[in-house]
Order: C-alpha cells, then structure tokens, then sequence
C-alpha cells in the first residue's frame, strides 16, 4: 500500500466532481432519491451503470464504476465480526441486519442546510470538493499514515481484522495518535460489484444535493 499524496487524492477529487455533477448524472441520482421505498431505489440503482451514463452524454474516466452502495454503522462492527471481502458485514450466513446499516445518507433522512432545491453544477461541486478535501487533511496526517503503513506490512488475508480490531476501535486509535474529526466518520462499507473494500472515510455534504456523502475508501490492494 503506497503512501497517499495530497495531489493524488485531489486529482481524485478533481475528476470526480467534473463527472458527478453532470447534470444527466446528477438527474439520474436524484430519481433514486425520489424513488420511496428502497427496493424501489435499488431497482434504479443498480440500471445507473458506465453504459447507461455514457448514452446519456456523460464522460466516464478509465476506472471509474458506478454501482449500488451500502454502508455500516460503525457501533454495529463488533456484532457484525470480520467483514468478508466483497460482502456486506455481518452477511456471511444471509443478509446484514437492516439495523446496521448506516442510513444517514437515505433520502428519508434530511441533513441541516440542505436546499430544498438541487443547486447548480458548480456549486454542487464545490461543496463534493470542500468535503474530499477535509478527508484529504486527516487521511493525509503522519499518525494515519502509520496507521495505513501498519495495516500494508499485514497479509491481504489479516487486514479485515485489523480494520475490525484498531481501525475501527476508538482506543486503538487513540493510541497511535489519530483523532477522527467531529464531522467524520471512519466506517465499512461495500461496492455491490464485490471490489474488496476494507473501509473508508466519510462526511457528510448537505450543500451537494442530491449527493449526501462523499469518502475516499481503502480497498484490499
């Protein structure tokens, strides 16, 4: 696992928010959001794909996915055990408990100072970029650089423990001197194209409606 760049991580930032903010882009997110039950959003989800996008007059960069996404909440981690690659916690022998996920970022749940209308392209972007910058403040410091390098010198089989036992543990942190900001959270979460994701770090944006959460996520390299 290299170690992580500013420049890199805002290059991230910087291709990203010229694809999200397509407005055919941001049109399809917003029929998910509006969509009522989750079935009924998921249904929709799951057709928004690099193809369906491309027709639709939006530039994919190489590398890029688009896919359905779930998240954990983190006070369920310890119940949910080791996340098994590919596959959402606590999923192993059937579904995860609906109680586990993380639904802050749910049509259902609206944030403070969200509009109540979808802002323009532009500021839109701005507020995904200001969010992704902040992440890249804190991942960027030397204490959750060591943090990534200790978990890099384990085999690829020992990292989802250790995402279980330190990373997502308040103590463990603490102890090697990494404070997660107020405004953040440090969570798993899983692609439901089964990419081996091992956890990422996240905050919230209300300002970037009809996108409510924005991350830069730490797979299983």
């Amino acid at each position: 696992m290299n170690p992580i760049t500013r420049e890199h991580l805002e290059d991230i930032a910087d291709r990203l928010v010229a694809t999200v903010t397509n407005p055919a882009f941001l049109t399809e997110v917003e029929q998910v959001h509006k969509a009522g039950d989750h079935d009924a959003q998921y249904a929709i989800a799951e057709k928004i794909n690099v193809d369906s996008l491309a027709k639709a007059g939006v530039k994919i960069p190489q590398g890029f996915r688009a896919v359905p996404r779930t998240f954990e909440d983190p006070a369920y981690a310890e119940q949910n055990g080791v996340q098994s690659m590919g596959k959402e916690p606590g999923s192993s022998s059937g579904a995860a408990a609906p109680e586990t996920y993380d639904t802050s970022s749910w049509a259902e749940s609206p944030l403070e100072g969200q509009p109540e209308k979808r802002l323009a392209p532009e500021e839109i972007g701005n507020a995904i970029r200001m969010g992704m910058s902040r992440i890249a403040d804190f991942v960027t410091t030397e204490n959750f650089q060591n943090l990534l390098a200790e978990m890099s010198e384990l085999p690829p089989t020992s990292r989802p423990a250790f995402v279980l036992d330190v990373v997502l543990n308040q103590q463990e942190l603490e102890s090697r001197g990494v404070v997660v900001p107020h405004d953040m959270m440090i969570q798993r979460s899983t692609f439901h194209d089964g990419r081996p994701t091992l956890f990422c770090v996240s905050a919230l944006t209300a300002l970037a409606y009809p996108w409510r959460k924005v991350t830069y996520t730490f797979d299983n390299d």
